[in-house]
């Protein structure tokens, strides 16, 4: 699974949490009077800061033994899900833009399908390197295994087809 990383969400949530949990209990016990305001007011923030939590969590690649599957949460209403296949997939690349994202290795990992009409992006994704590289690793793999199948079965449909020659095949029929 790869995820954005954390720090990405710290920063916005450390601000919703200023705005909408240490504000107004400062006001509540300024103001306990308006306190259905101020209770208000946390449960909009605390709902705000699950949908970031959800979001940072649910946006997520997911590398499986036979492709990679991208899936979206853009709300609790809303969620995408594509898939690229190995033998589909033309290459990769990831970029580190910055002097934070350098220091906490963070950077845009994209994934190109064939024709590069299928484009799998992630941004913000945690050790992107090391992540094209698993990518790589597993695509590998996969191209070797199916490789392998695919000569198998050649050689299992070359060998019906030869055995059913034969069997049509009188010896007792061929002229010397």
């Amino acid at each position: 699974m790869i995820h954005r990383h954390p720090f990405i969400i710290l920063k916005e949530g450390l601000g919703i949490l200023f705005l909408a949990v240490i504000i107004p209990t400062f006001l509540w016990y300024l103001f306990a009077e308006v306190w259905v305001i101020f209770l208000v007011w946390m449960l909009i923030g605390a709902t705000r800061l699950g949908m970031i939590i959800f979001n940072w969590y649910l946006d997520v690649i997911l590398i499986t033994s036979v492709s990679l599957i991208d899936v979206k949460w853009n709300g609790p209403f809303d969620r995408t899900s594509m898939r690229l296949e190995y033998n589909m997939i033309e290459g990769t690349s990831y970029s580190i833009r910055g002097i934070i994202p350098t220091i906490f290795n963070y950077g845009t990992l994209r994934v190109e399908g064939a024709g590069g009409a299928t484009v799998i992006q992630l941004l913000h994704s945690m050790n992107p390197a090391e992540i094209e590289k698993k990518i790589l690793e597993r695509q590998e793999q996969f191209t070797g295994e199916q490789n392998f199948r695919d000569a198998k079965t050649l050689k299992n449909l070359l060998s019906n087809m030869l055995s059913q020659h034969a069997k049509k095949v009188n010896p007792l029929d061929i002229d010397s």
